[in-house]
C-alpha cells in the first residue's frame, strides 16, 4: 500500500494516493519516483495523476505537482531524489496533504526545494478559502458522534432497508412523503434517478470546492458504483418532480476507499458506524429546509437498527459551518446527533519562487 496514514489508525481518511492512481503516477515520465525495497513510490507527480485533486484549481497555472512524502525517510535512492528536486522549475505549484497543525511535510518539502540555492517556497494565496471568516486553507473536516440509545424503537430491524419497510406504513413516513422526501436502497436505483442524483451531487460539490485543490467528491463512475452498492441508502427530496436534495448514507465504511476503516473500528468498538459522504442540495433552491427534512427522515430510518452506534461525515470548509447544526436540528427529537470535529486535513499549495539572493 502506497497510501498510508501519517499516524497509523488515527485519521479517519487515508493520506496519499489511492491505489488506482499509483501505477498511473509511476508510469508518468515527469514523476519523481522513490524506491523502498522493491517498491516504487511516486514522491512528486503531476496533479493530473491524483484523481482526488480538483484539476480546475490548477488548470492554466503551469507545472503543478502533488507531493507524497510516504516512506521518504527509507528511500534507498535518496541522492537521486534530491538531485531531481533541485531542478524543479521556478513557478511550479506543489500541493500537499497535512494534518492541521503539523509542519513535518512542509519542512521536508522545503528542505528538498532549497537544495537549489536559488529556489524558495511560498504559499499560493489562491488556496485560501474566502468564503470563511477569517479565510482558511482549503480543508476536509471530519465529524463523528455516538448515536443515542434512549430514543430506540421497541420494533427493531436488522437493516435500514427493512426499517423502511416497516416505517413506510406509518403516519411518520407519510408526513415525510408529503414534503417530497423519498427513500431508495442502492440496489433499487433506476438509471433515470441515478442520473438526477449525480446531477445534484456534481453541481453542489463543484460549487463547494471551486477554490479547493482537493476535489472532495467522487468521479461519476465511483459515485454511481457506490450509490448502487448493497451498503448504500439514499434519502432524497423532490420539488415539482425534480431532485433538489439528497443525503447519501453508507452503512459500511469499508466501502469508502478513501477512509481508514480501522480508525472507525477504534473509536466505535460497540457497533457499526454509519457514514454520510455528502449531503447535496441544488443551489438554486433553499437548501437548509430540504437538508433538515432529509436528516430527520434518515434519523427515523436508523432508529430501529441497533447495530449502528456511531455516525460520521465529512465536510468542506463551507459546509462544515452549517452541516453540524443542521444535523442537530434535524435530529433534535430523535437521535440528537451532536457532531464533533475529529480531524482536519488541510491542502496547502506552495509556489516555487526565486529566493532573490
Amino acid at each position: 500500500m502506497v497510501r498510508t496514514n501519517s499516524i497509523e489508525n488515527e485519521l479517519p481518511q487515508k493520506i496519499g494516493y489511492l491505489d488506482q492512481d499509483v501505477d498511473i503516477a509511476n508510469n508518468d515520465p515527469n514523476t519523481i519516483i522513490g524506491v523502498v525495497g522493491d517498491t516504487n513510490i511516486p514522491i512528486l507527480s503531476p496533479v493530473v495523476n491524483n484523481s482526488e485533486l480538483n484539476q480546475e484549481y490548477f488548470r492554466g497555472r503551469g507545472d503543478s505537482f502533488y507531493f507524497n512524502p510516504s516512506e521518504i525517510d527509507r528511500l534507498k535512492n535518496r541522492s537521486e531524489i534530491e538531485e531531481k528536486f533541485s531542478k524543479i522549475p521556478l513557478g511550479s505549484l506543489i500541493v500537499v496533504e497535512r494534518i492541521n497543525g503539523s509542519e513535518k511535510t512542509e519542512k521536508t518539502l522545503d528542505n528538498l526545494i532549497k537544495l537549489n540555492p536559488s529556489s524558495n517556497l511560498e504559499m499560493d494565496n489562491e488556496v485560501y478559502d474566502n468564503t470563511t471568516t477569517p479565510p482558511t486553507i482549503a480543508s476536509v473536516h471530519h465529524f463523528y458522534c455516538d448515536i443515542n440509545y434512549d430514543w430506540r424503537t421497541s420494533n427493531p430491524a436488522p437493516t435500514i432497508y427493512e426499517a423502511y419497510g416497516n416505517l413506510k406504513k406509518t403516519k411518520v413516513w407519510s408526513d415525510f412523503e408529503s414534503q417530497g422526501i423519498k427513500y431508495v436502497h442502492g440496489t433499487e436505483i433506476e438509471d433515470d434517478l441515478m442520473e438526477r442524483l449525480w446531477g445534484v451531487y456534481d453541481a453542489t460539490f463543484d460549487e463547494l470546492v471551486s477554490n479547493h485543490p482537493s476535489a472532495q467528491k467522487q468521479s461519476e463512475k465511483d459515485f454511481v458504483n457506490q450509490c448502487k452498492s448493497d451498503s448504500s441508502n439514499i434519502v432524497y427530496c423532490t420539488d415539482r418532480d425534480e431532485v433538489v436534495s439528497a443525503l447519501y448514507l453508507i452503512d459500511n465504511v469499508d466501502d469508502c476507499n478513501w477512509l481508514n476503516p480501522e480508525y472507525f473500528r477504534k473509536i466505535n468498538e460497540s457497533g457499526k458506524t454509519l457514514f454520510v459522504p455528502g449531503i447535496s442540495t441544488r443551489l438554486d433552491f433553499k437548501g437548509g429546509s430540504y437538508s433538515i427534512g432529509n436528516i430527520s427522515a434518515m434519523s427515523e430510518l436508523i432508529r430501529p437498527v441497533t447495530d449502528y452506534t456511531g455516525f460520521a461525515t465529512q465536510c468542506t470548509n463551507r459546509s462544515s459551518i452549517y452541516i453540524p447544526p443542521i444535523a442537530g436540528e434535524g435530529t433534535k427529537n430523535s437521535a440528537r446527533l451532536d457532531l464533533q470535529q475529529t480531524a482536519l486535513i488541510e491542502y496547502p499549495v506552495y509556489k516555487v519562487t526565486n529566493n532573490g539572493s
